[in-house]
């Protein structure tokens, strides 16, 4: 099954966000992207590559407060309503740069 491009890039960004600040390895998997990404226009991969790395980025920092709020040993869901309030803006930014 062939994916868009904006697909491809949005899960190599994600994936590359994963192997930075994780310690999973995710190698493989970065490289089938590569691989993949090569068929496109580089100043276009570039282009978007950035922009939804810093997206995704974004996004990535949001979830990990909301993650750290919730596995406290007093969770502030209010809190947490409004991080999630700010995901569902990010990933609204993030669906404008895949279209």
């Amino acid at each position: 099954m062939k994916m868009p491009m904006s697909e491809i890039l949005d899960r190599f960004t994600i994936t590359k966000i994963r192997s930075e600040r994780t310690s999973t390895n995710v190698e493989e998997e970065i490289n089938v992207y590569k691989n993949v990404m090569i068929d496109y226009p580089s100043e276009l991969v570039k282009k978007f590559t950035d922009r939804l790395y810093q997206a995704n980025l974004d996004l990535w920092v949001v979830e990990e407060k909301i993650f750290e709020i919730v596995k406290s040993n007093n969770p502030n869901f209010e809190k947490v309503g409004h991080l999630a309030m700010e995901v569902r803006d990010l990933n609204w930014n993030r669906n404008k740069i895949k279209e």
